[in-house]
């Protein structure tokens, strides 16, 4: 026979024959083709990819089911989460020693498999994690095999024979309580195990040779298998579409869970320094409302079919809240949903949560008292709860830590007195720097010269100078109100790095609260700003049915002029007030801003479960 010429392989530096040197050619020619399809389109490779690990898991499953053996089982038996486990043997004697194992001692847990680290055939890590908490799960071949021999045993040798031992020494034999009839060959059950799945782990606390508390398997079994393919244990998920989308995702993985369960505990604090501080009653009003009213916002509109009628979601439940203070019910709070058909932006959602309240013969000074309490009693309990302070009253209790949407960190100061800012004199202080003129908004603040004396301010002055660009200027309509909310959001919400009072607001913007007692043409009302956005509004509240009817008819007037955010009149809430409405000052929360501040998010969307989005086309 004559000798096969063998042929250069340059990639490999191999001598090989020529059929098989064209066989690796064109299999690397299919690689390479392959790669530029990817590069030229990675979204679709790694979409057709992320179907194909899908149609396999659940071919995978088919397969189980057909052995009788499904992953969606009915019932687990867990006898400690994950934390608790954590916390229960983190500084246990028994494991004390690295490569320790307490056998007297047989724990079931269950959680997320968040990465599957093999090394070698015999040896596989797992990392399961339950509300963020993450625990080990040290899997050996032999640690298997050693317990299916001792269940062996127990089956075959001591339980015939159980009527003349003691207990004690089954228990020293066989490891007794993990092994009855629950040890099976779970090492194999590990190929089927998947990144996302969901598993209990019946077996026993240890500690391995580096130190890390595990738990060592008797039993291993999938719960909820996950079909979908997870991003590298290293990735976070960033697309924001894609997050809020699939929400269930995110909280999981990139350990959004913990800002939301942060929300639960600190929105019950709230809530119990109400009820156990100041002795608030929890109450609940209407959602759906015939009048348009409570605040100043445009509404979401539906229809009530059976009375064939017009109703509004919930702008504030205001108007209701006072009515039981009129009918006797001193000091009442609601913690609940808003909903105002405005624009969303990293401060404002059309669906919100607030906290509002009402008590009988406190005024607004009370009220700001209150609220400096509130707030700095939330900061502390953020410290020494989240962020481990040592709980001793210091400056550094009060101070939280924040990163604003433009990436700015900063130290919030929640300790009380807060800083008190008139609002009227502080503008035309501002303003009369920044224009190098005396600005003096003239009176009443409700006539025609004080519109105009505003817009020329504003169109003229302010543009003139470019302290304003055209980009910044408020739309229409140009009513005194806008207006003066615009100059405020401008030049002074922006001073408000920790925590002010913006106080005394011009009548007109504040149809609900009563005229200042030393000057009727403010109102006593504070807004406290933080961060450069608002955190709450409070009022001394207005009481005279008769000033309140002109003031919604002021109202009316401004939606005459194409407010659609207007309030309009509410019969029925005067009609109560005539009956006699007990001084009283009130005060809304918005809990999703102030959960920003307290989690440290830099989106309101981030501090809500399930955050609204565009609609796919």
């Amino acid at each position: 026979e004559t000798e096969q010429k063998l042929l250069l392989d340059e990639t490999t530096g191999e001598m090989v024959s020529k059929n098989e040197l064209k066989r690796r050619q064109k299999e690397r020619q299919k690689a390479a083709e392959k790669a530029a399809k990817q590069i030229q389109n990675p979204q679709e490779s790694a979409e057709s990819t992320a179907k194909k690990y899908t149609e396999d898991r659940k071919a995978e499953i088919v397969k189980m089911q057909a052995n009788n053996h499904s992953p969606y089982v009915y019932k687990v038996h867990i006898t400690k989460s994950i934390e608790e486990y954590r916390q229960t043997y983190e500084k246990c004697e028994s494991i004390k020693q690295p490569g320790s194992v307490d056998e007297q001692i047989v724990e079931s847990v269950s959680g997320r498999v968040m990465s599957i680290r093999k090394s070698g055939a015999n040896l596989v890590f797992l990392v399961i994690e339950e509300a963020g908490i993450g625990l080990q799960v040290f899997c050996t071949s032999d640690n298997c095999k050693e317990q299916i021999e001792k269940q062996f045993k127990f089956t075959n040798e001591i339980k015939p024979n159980m009527h003349t031992l003691t207990l004690d020494n089954i228990k020293k034999a066989s490891n007794y309580p993990a092994l009855q009839g629950q040890t099976c060959n779970w090492f194999e059950e590990l190929d089927f195990v998947k990144r996302g799945d969901i598993i209990c782990v019946t077996g026993l606390p240890s500690r391995t040779k580096t130190g890390e508390l595990s738990i060592s398997p008797v039993k291993l079994q999938i719960t909820a298998p996950c079909l979908h393919m997870l991003p590298k244990a290293n990735q976070s998920v960033t697309d924001i579409e894609f997050r809020y989308q699939n929400r269930s995702v995110d909280l999981f993985f990139n350990k959004k869970n913990q800002t939301l369960l942060r929300r639960i505990k600190l929105v019950q604090f709230i809530k119990d320094f109400f009820i156990n501080k100041y002795d608030f009653l929890e109450v609940e009003t209407p959602i759906l409302h015939p009048i348009k009213g409570g605040a100043n916002a445009k509404p979401f509109v539906t229809k009530y079919n059976d009375l064939n009628q017009n109703v509004f979601l919930r702008i504030a439940p205001e108007l209701y809240l006072k009515q039981l203070v009129i009918g006797g019910i001193q000091r009442v709070f609601e913690m609940n949903r808003n909903f105002r058909n405005e624009s969303i932006d990293q401060t404002h959602l059309p669906e919100f949560t607030m906290v509002e309240s009402y008590c009988a013969y406190w005024d607004l000074y009370d009220q700001m008292v209150f609220v400096e309490d509130l707030m700095s009693s939330l900061a502390k309990y953020v410290n020494v709860t989240f962020n481990r302070h040592s709980g001793q009253d210091d400056k550094d209790l009060y101070l939280i830590k924040y990163k604003d949407w433009s990436g700015n960190d900063y130290e919030i100061d929640f300790r009380p007195p807060f800083k008190r800012l008139d609002i009227m004199s502080s503008l035309e202080e501002i303003l009369s720097t920044k224009l190098d003129k005396q600005v003096k908004f003239p009176r009443p603040y409700s006539s025609d010269e004080m519109n105009q004396y505003l817009q020329d301010l504003i169109f003229k002055e302010l543009l003139g100078k470019k302290i304003l660009s055209r980009e910044d200027l408020p739309s229409a309509p140009y009513t005194t109100s806008r207006l003066i909310d615009y100059l405020v959001g401008m030049f002074l919400e922006k001073l408000t790095h920790n925590p002010v009072f913006l106080l005394h607001h011009p009548k007109i913007m504040s149809p609900l609260a009563k005229p200042h007692r030393d000057d009727p043409e403010i109102t006593e009302r504070f807004e406290v700003f933080c961060a450069m956005f608002e955190l709450c509004n409070a009022y001394t509240e207005l009481n005279d049915s008769v000033i309140q009817r002109e003031n919604f008819e002021s109202q009316t007037k401004d939606k005459e002029k194409g407010d659609d955010e207007a309030q309009d009149v509410d019969e029925g809430f005067l009609r109560a007030m005539e009956y006699g409405m007990v001084q009283q000052s009130g005060l809304g929360v918005g809990i999703d801003r102030l959960m920003m501040l307290m989690c440290g998010e830099q989106s309101i969307r981030e501090c809500i479960a399930f955050p609204l989005l565009r609609e796919k086309k």
